[in-house]
């Protein structure tokens, strides 16, 4: 107790204080009426995202808007580790490694389209981040390197040894698509193994909050598997990634072997998250209406999960992990606030995405 206390009275107050600050439904739903991008910017005057308004009317770029938001989300792992003790800051830092990935992935498929499809890339390269305070990818090194240097300049990444046994195959195939998931499984396989330092009960409390970020990943996944690509059903189960909360990979398998894909992704959701079903207004079929409608319900039982956190035992790592994800869906909100304002979709389809 006293040590549990010792390490998380000070950033459970100040985590607690921050979530108070979070902008609320309220908010997207007033702001998202506006008719204009201009007109939209007053709204984030006495928010945490003043600096949207400085940065929009200095470039207009919507896409530079988005490379601040994703900053601003990935730095506040910075603010949060300097309070926490070496375990949890180890913990936490792993966890982080996603924004790295995210750059990572960004550049390896700008790179494939320059190096292998011969294409353009150029009025792309601005929105790449470069912030080292985030990432330390020789982001400018990997873009200008060739299909023959490209797995030397990533050596010193985490994904470097990925890269350098599967490189020919990306140059065979002319695809990153093996790639691209070798390096997300590399990821959480990194992530899971730094819970293993944890006390019991933290161990237990991410193991169930990135366990239900693992069944929407996999599901998300095994459904464009089986639509888009033509793959059996151990080469499906191999684009999984282990260690998912309720949906293990037998049940993976067992859906693979159906002949008939219409539907799985709802009755693999159902088979154990079937009370949310209810809120899913009676969508069915497997299509991209069909995943969306997976991934709200997903959205609500993270939340759920978050808010068993905040509410049960203080002391915890849960508090940590609790404020992480909900910054996560603050700012990817915005994100979509932002370019429904932009693309000027209608405001009843735009409202959707914050009720």
């Amino acid at each position: 107790m006293s040590s549990a206390l010792k390490k998380y009275a000070f950033i459970n107050a100040k985590l607690r204080a921050r979530m108070s600050t979070l902008l609320n439904d309220e908010f997207f739903l007033r702001s998202v009426r506006a008719h204009t991008t201009d007109e939209l910017l007053p709204y984030f005057d006495d928010t945490r995202y003043r600096f949207l308004i400085d940065l929009y009317r200095q470039s207009a770029d919507i896409g530079l808007m988005e490379l601040a938001l994703f900053e601003h989300e990935a730095l506040e792992i910075q603010d949060i580790q300097k309070h926490l003790c070496k375990t949890e800051q180890i913990t936490v830092d792993a966890w982080g490694k996603r924004y790295e990935l995210q750059v990572f992935r960004t550049v390896l498929r700008l790179w494939f389209d320059r190096s292998i499809r011969r294409r353009k890339i150029d009025e792309l390269l601005p929105y790449v981040c470069r912030n080292t305070r985030i990432h330390c990818l020789p982001v400018d090194k990997l873009l200008a390197s060739d299909s023959n240097t490209f797995a030397d300049a990533a050596h010193s990444t985490l994904y470097g040894p990925v890269v350098k046994e599967m490189i020919h195959e990306v140059q065979e195939q002319k695809s990153i698509f093996k790639l691209e998931i070798a390096c997300d499984k590399l990821y959480y396989q990194s992530l899971f193994k730094a819970f293993d330092i944890l006390a019991p009960r933290d161990r237990d409390i991410v193991h169930s909050l990135i366990g239900i970020e693992v069944d929407m990943e996999n599901i998300n996944r095994f459904v464009r598997m089986n639509q888009f690509y033509k793959l059996t059903s151990n080469e499906l189960i191999e684009t999984l990634i282990p260690n998912g909360k309720n949906i293990s990979l037998d049940i993976f398998h067992e859906a693979a072997e159906k002949k008939e894909p219409t539907g799985l992704g709802l009755e693999l959701f159902s088979r154990t998250y079937g009370k949310y079903l209810i809120l899913s207004s009676g969508s069915s079929g497997e299509n991209r209406q069909g995943l969306s409608v997976i991934e709200k319900l997903f959205s609500l039982i993270i939340e759920e999960e978050v808010k068993k956190v905040c509410s049960g035992y203080p002391f915890t790592i849960g508090i940590i992990f609790a404020w992480l994800i909900r910054k996560h869906i603050e700012v990817r909100r915005i994100k979509t606030l932002i370019n429904a304002v932009h693309l000027k979709i209608r405001t009843e389809r735009s409202e959707m995405h914050f009720v």
